[in-house]
């Protein structure tokens, strides 16, 4: 798939939580899926815990095999943000893939301390990365505290309290991330 311009993002039920990607939320595989040349940027801002992710914002025991996102820009403006070039928060697998992906954070509110979470694969949660290799251009503007990485910016177990074993090995990550961090007043 090339040339997609998401500018939208969806409301979780229930919450104030906000997802945007080619697929929103899911469980399930999604298996030797291409992206390229495209732009994933919400034209409104992110609700608590927002999170994108070229292939999904949320996904949930999920497995991604032999998947690819080249040429691919990922940004947000202000809030919780949670950007990964492959997935923003949750659980599961990626496995084999390749990843090739701008991504910016921009916070315009220095009112509010907040929170940004910035990776190659996966923005934060608890997903086992296998094989897989990162090309990284990332920018963070951050009035409160930044996480990034060439993988994820946090590694955490997910859901909250469980006791899993995670595993992250066999990756190559290139590229740099660029960040202004802003904690206190």
């Amino acid at each position: 798939i090339s040339g997609i311009y998401c500018t939208q993002v969806a409301y979780m039920v229930g919450s104030n939580d906000s997802v945007s990607g080619l697929i929103g939320g899911f469980e399930g595989t999604v298996k030797n899926l291409i992206i390229k040349d495209s732009t994933f940027a919400p034209n409104q801002h992110l609700g608590l815990n927002g999170a994108i992710g070229a292939i999904t914002g949320y996904p949930q025991d999920c497995t991604i095999i032999n998947c690819r996102v080249e040429n691919t820009k990922i940004s947000s403006i202000d809030k919780y943000g949670q950007l990964g070039g492959i997935a923003g928060y949750g659980c599961g697998k990626v496995e084999n893939c390749q990843v090739d992906v701008t991504l910016i954070c921009t916070d315009t509110d220095s009112e509010t301390k907040d929170e940004q979470f910035m990776g190659g694969i996966f923005a934060t949660g608890y997903i086992d990365v296998f094989d897989s290799q990162v090309k990284i251009d990332g920018y963070i503007s951050e009035f409160g505290s930044v996480h990034s990485g060439g993988i994820t910016g946090a590694f955490v177990q997910y859901p909250l309290g469980s006791a899993s074993t995670g595993y992250i090995t066999g990756n190559t990550v290139e590229g740099s991330i660029t960040f202004f961090e802003k904690t206190s007043p």
